[in-house]
């Protein structure tokens, strides 16, 4: 008897556990805990929804290796508008230009968040492409007085120009030495030096160094700077699927990383920093082109925080940096599979320019390589996903009914290759596309294309991004054919068949889109 009592408070206490986890099975049997129900939008077939971890195990099976892919398997079997279901994360997916676009449109209704700031805040900071509201407002203002065309063409025309012949120096030093060459990491090191210099007027010595035989392959040294961001910038990425992070990341070694990273980081920007606002804006420097710290510092907005300025440059270092850089090397390795682009972009590049530097008013008349950059952007563009929060019930034009504090997500990946907006030729990388019979650019909504982001958040430097791609083009296929060589190696690849046609996930896993593995050529001088 006196056993039986003892053991019941154990019993009633393992009764009370199996019924709550019974109650709570039965409440979320469809969906991720701490989730609405909502019957009035698809959702995702049984076999991919778990009880109380709704598609998180579905999610995390194909997060590291083809995340994308799997999306717009699910858009093909779902239709453009679906629910995602993560444990105390529901999303409502739309691939919809007309949801885009009345999204977009409005900052103040459909916010990025405080959780997502949070998400990122060890890199971003209170930066412009982590903020809303006043702060975002701010750091716009103050940071579209630095992209006009005079400065296009006096301060970053130069500069990118300088990166690029630095570039190709090294392009041809490997085809001396007959070594293929990381175009990606390459094109990196030239973006992110041109970028410093403009953001903070010095670079990181990325491109400013010797390179070697390395395993039989052309290689620069490592660069702490690059290894701090890159680093920084994936682990963060992993914070997207991981609801406890800052619960994990204090046991598993993680925040030690993010630490690290983050001074590399912070000691590179705080010493530009510390260096100016201790010389006050003079005639001398005025004269000069004024750089980004030069405006924020002028404008006298927060501008004795260090940590206000290290945010506000290191966001536009990496939009500087990525967008260009990974974009080309999608470009590169297009373009490689593809030998009448390769043909024509050096006719147009060689009939407009001659030996000559490409210059900004060059622009307008660079019709086909505009194109394969626009088309390049159009399949790769370098934020594949975005995610905003309703700040209020708001019903899109799809019909979706969003709630106060839902979240809601597009891919421009997939709408890229959606036929509904681009046709049964989505798939395809078709230059054309972007030309009318004249031969002239067509124009196209931002909301159909939001590579640049769209509405009030449009890229403040977009032209800015193409004139450098063009100056990099323009040096690169002037110059040099490029092969593409060891694509069969399984490192570049999420998912790797013997069929080059089954092969999935090219890209990496991060903000941006980057190619995983890097993309190697060998190059070859082209004989004028």
């Amino acid at each position: 008897m006196a056993a039986t009592m003892n053991s019941s408070p154990w019993m009633w206490a393992v009764v009370g556990v199996a019924a709550v986890t019974g109650l709570t099975t039965y409440e979320y049997w469809d969906r991720a805990i701490g989730t609405r129900k909502r019957n009035d939008i698809p959702k995702l077939p049984k076999h991919l929804t778990t009880p109380m971890l709704g598609n998180a195990p579905a999610v995390l099976k194909r997060f590291t290796t083809d995340h994308l892919d799997a999306l717009n398997e699910k858009r093909k079997m779902i239709g453009n508008v679906w629910l995602l279901s993560l444990p105390g994360r529901q999303m409502v997916i739309t691939y919809n230009v007309a949801d885009v676009e009345c999204i977009m449109k409005d900052p103040y209704l459909f916010v990025k968040g405080e959780a997502s700031h949070k998400m990122v805040f060890p890199f971003f900071g209170h930066g412009i492409f982590a903020v809303d509201g006043e702060e975002w407002k701010i750091q716009r203002k103050t940071g579209s007085n630095i992209f006009t065309v005079k400065n296009f063409k006096d301060h970053f025309g130069p500069v990118f120009l300088e990166e690029s012949d630095l570039m190709c120096k090294h392009m041809s030093e490997s085809a001396s030495q007959n070594l293929p060459i990381d175009m990606q990491d390459l094109l990196l090191r030239c973006t992110i030096d041109g970028f410093a210099r403009i953001a903070l007027g010095t670079d990181v010595q990325a491109l400013r160094t010797q390179g070697s035989n390395v395993n039989g392959k052309y290689r620069l040294p490592d660069v702490d700077f690059m290894i701090a961001f890159d680093g920084l910038l994936a682990i963060l990425t992993k914070r997207f699927i991981n609801p406890l992070y800052h619960i994990s990341e204090m046991f598993d070694g993680t925040y030690g990383e993010i630490l690290k990273h983050k001074s590399v980081l912070d000691e590179f920007a705080l010493k530009m920093i510390r260096e100016r606002t201790e010389k006050p804006l003079d005639k001398d420097r005025l004269s000069r082109p004024m750089d980004l710290l030069d405006f924020f510092l002028a404008a006298e907005v927060d501008a004795n925080s260090e940590e206000y300025l290290r945010d506000v440059m290191l966001n536009y270092i990496i939009a500087g940096r990525d967008t260009t850089a990974q974009t080309c090397s999608w470009l590169l390795w297009e373009v490689a599979k593809h030998p009448h682009v390769e043909e024509r972009l050096r006719e147009e590049f060689t009939r407009i320019l001659g030996d000559g530097p490409l210059d900004y008013s060059n622009l307008k008349d660079m019709r086909f390589s505009v194109a394969v950059w626009h088309e390049t952007l159009r399949l790769h563009g370098n934020v594949p996903n975005a995610i905003r929060v309703a700040t209020d019930d708001v019903t899109l034009p799809s019909g979706t009914k969003l709630l106060k504090g839902d979240i809601v997500q597009w891919s421009s990946w997939c709408m890229a290759r959606n036929e509904e907006i681009w046709g049964e030729d989505a798939n395809e990388f078709k230059p054309e596309r972007w030309l009318n019979e004249e031969g002239n650019l067509i124009r196209v909504s931002q909301y159909q294309w939001p590579v640049f982001n769209c509405g009030p958040r449009i890229c403040l430097g977009m032209n800015m991004a193409t004139h450098e791609a063009l100056i990099l083009m323009s040096d690169i296929y002037r110059r040099f054919h490029l092969e593409l060589v060891n694509e069969d190696d399984k490192s570049k690849w999420g998912v790797w068949n013997e069929d080059p046609a089954k092969r999935r996930g090219r890209y990496g896993l991060g903000v941006t889109l980057s190619m995983r593995g890097g993309v190697e050529f060998k190059v070859h001088h082209v004989s004028k």
